[in-house]
């Protein structure tokens, strides 16, 4: 005998309702976190560091765009097109957070004296005391961050004497670096990495550099 099979109506609800919650999760990563770490970093920092555009991809890699170093005259110190963080893995239980890696593209940090000579140059811990205190003091005080990789390409560093008669610039520019291993709280800090890049002098004079080595800050060990 034959007989017809009754649609299994709750099987479609399942279905649109898994849709939905992607959807909303898709919105949230999206849109909603983004804004709200852009804010976040904005605020913490009290202005100091100036996000233009925070967007999640893949993986929950995140990648800020537009970002600036500020100081309290409004004075731009550091310029990043680009930054992005691909994480890892984070565990509740011994308070850790790992990092992949941490890429930074085409920074430019500014280095100056004024005639008056009043010196400018950024202090990103300045920056951070002004959120790490109170809440975020207790709440990261007991957290590592460990980082598996942190890259710089093209950066540069502009450093202007206008205190000097005549003026000096100089410039290290094609500024590139690898980080290994790099651990935060910065007093655990156990890293080794290579920089290189191009020494910009008087009258557009060039000189190539190169350093690579290893670098133990607890037991003050330096080896290039």
């Amino acid at each position: 005998s034959c007989f017809m099979r009754r649609p299994r109506h709750w099987l479609h609800w399942v279905l649109v309702v898994g849709a939905a919650l992607v959807a909303i999760e898709y919105v949230a990563l999206a849109l909603v976190v983004p804004q709200y770490v852009k804010q976040a970093i904005e605020r913490e920092t009290g202005g100091t560091i100036v996000v233009g555009q925070a967007r999640f991809l893949l993986h929950l890699t995140l990648r800020l765009r537009g970002l600036r170093l500020v100081d309290s005259d409004s004075h731009v110190l550091v310029t990043i097109p680009q930054l992005t963080v691909t994480p890892r893995w984070v565990s509740l239980r011994n308070k850790t957070v790992w990092v992949e890696t941490v890429k930074v593209d085409q920074p430019l940090v500014q280095l100056k004296r004024t005639q008056m000579g009043a010196w400018r140059w950024p202090s990103l811990s300045a920056s951070l005391s002004h959120g790490l205190r109170g809440t975020w003091d207790a709440a990261l005080a007991s957290w590592r961050i460990q980082i598996g990789t942190l890259e710089i390409e093209g950066g540069a560093i502009e450093f202007t004497d206008e205190a000097l008669n005549p003026s000096f610039h100089a410039v290290v520019d094609h500024l590139s670096m690898s980080l290994g291993a790099v651990t935060l709280p910065v007093s655990a800090l156990q890293m080794s990495g290579a920089v290189s890049g191009e020494l910009v002098g008087y009258a557009g004079h060039a000189a190539p550099f190169y350093c690579s080595g290893w670098l133990d800050l607890a037991a003050k060990d330096l080896q290039a």
